[in-house]
């Protein structure tokens, strides 16, 4: 609902009008990039206009939070708006841009495969296993943000392992790089799990004293571009509307999701109680993720994706930081969901699968049986989504 409910507003005034539940008639909870895809994509379908219905209430609303002072409307607007969505859903429009990404994304994953494992038959079973996760399945074909998100992140680890290249390429690869990271921080804050292990490889193999160590970070290219990107959406964001984009960008999708005093280890955060809705403890997060991944995945790919941190000088460490980065700010927020720890699979897969490429024969047979197991219980699972969505129900709700 939230991303194409902005593609009205984007597309004819570059504001991101739309009423939300928290309040706001203004969607910054994440940048705009795949709302302005979404946006294009209506267009292109003859649908925009079926979308104006979000503008029009974020506009009567704004008067009304102007004139009094109250978010009253903003509320009662919000739930029309959610009633009309269910009647009218305009899913093609919405989900065209995640069905092109993840499609480039099984490209990528092959590609980037086979080059770290120069084994076809590993470079295509590695995108069999991601893209029969049944919950990845799902998510990357919705109107959410894992499918732009993938592909974000998979051409930042594709150019971060490949980042040798000859003086005359040097320059272009540079340019990709810094692109690479200004888009990324252009689709979703979230990205940043990947940032943060590029700056920490950076950090721990550098020469020199302390402030050299901490400061040698500044110097990548992706890590500017990813700088430069976020500059963009909060200036762009003050703009609009500096009282709406401090409120849903900075408050609430980041104060308040860190502010540490909700982090629970055994205990469930109770979100609605009459809709019975909580938020899994951290140990209930990752029982859950490990049990939508499929047994036992986790427990073969967790110790062989931390193992890499190791080796600390070569490229491939890098998957390690990602997957301990990522599981360590997904666990501590107070939203904790499954959805946010698919970020953290690609780098259990290709840890797998590169550990697996150098092995003997039948260690290798080992692991096929494992993979053919996994594979054949999640596409099983997979048809069962078909019949009854409630197969598999993420905590607390997709």
């Amino acid at each position: 609902m939230e991303t194409q409910g902005t593609a009205y507003g984007i597309m004819h005034h570059m504001k991101p009008y739309m009423v939300t539940n928290r309040g706001t008639v203004y969607y910054f909870a994440h940048p705009l990039m795949l709302h302005l895809y979404i946006g294009y994509t209506s267009l292109f379908l003859d649908q925009l206009d079926g979308l104006s219905y979000y503008y029009q209430s974020a506009i009567s609303a704004e008067k009304e939070l102007e004139e009094k002072n109250t978010k009253e409307m903003v509320f009662k607007n919000w739930r029309n708006d959610l009633h009309k969505f269910y009647a009218e859903p305009h899913l093609l429009a919405t989900r065209m841009p995640n069905i092109f990404f993840s499609s480039l994304s099984l490209i990528i994953l092959f590609y980037l495969l086979y080059t770290l494992t120069q084994s076809f038959f590993f470079s295509v079973i590695g995108p069999i296993i991601f893209f029969t996760i049944p919950e990845v399945f799902v998510r990357l074909s919705y109107g959410g943000y894992m499918a732009v998100d993938t592909f974000c992140l998979l051409i930042m680890i594709y150019l971060y392992m490949h980042n040798n290249v000859n003086e005359k390429q040097g320059k272009l690869f540079e340019v990709l790089l810094f692109l690479s990271g200004c888009f990324a921080a252009l689709m979703d804050q979230k990205m940043v799990i990947f940032i943060l292990a590029v700056a920490l490889m950076r950090i721990l193999n550098e020469r020199g004293n302390l402030f050299a160590k901490l400061t040698s970070p500044l110097y990548d290219r992706m890590i500017q571009g990813f700088i430069l990107g976020i500059l963009i959406f909060w200036t762009y964001g003050f703009l609009v509307n500096p009282k709406a984009f401090i409120e849903d960008q900075i408050t609430y999708h980041l104060v308040q999701r860190f502010s540490l005093n909700d982090v629970r280890v055994t205990s469930s955060q109770i979100v609605n109680d009459a809709k019975n809705l909580e938020y899994p403890s951290i140990v209930g997060l990752w029982k859950e993720f490990g049990d939508h991944l499929g047994f036992p995945f986790l427990i073969v790919a967790l110790p062989l994706t931390i193992y890499s941190i190791f080796k600390i000088n070569e490229k491939k460490a890098i998957l390690g930081l990602w997957f301990i980065i990522g599981g360590i700010i997904f666990s501590l927020t107070d939203w904790r969901q499954t959805k946010h720890l698919m970020l953290i699979i690609l780098p259990l897969i290709i840890a797998t699968l590169i550990f697996v490429s150098r092995t003997r024969l039948w260690i290798r047979s080992i692991f096929l049986i494992i993979f053919a197991f996994l594979i054949f219980n999640n596409i099983h699972i997979i048809i069962k989504l078909t019949k009854d969505f409630t197969t598999v129900s993420p905590t607390p709700i997709w």
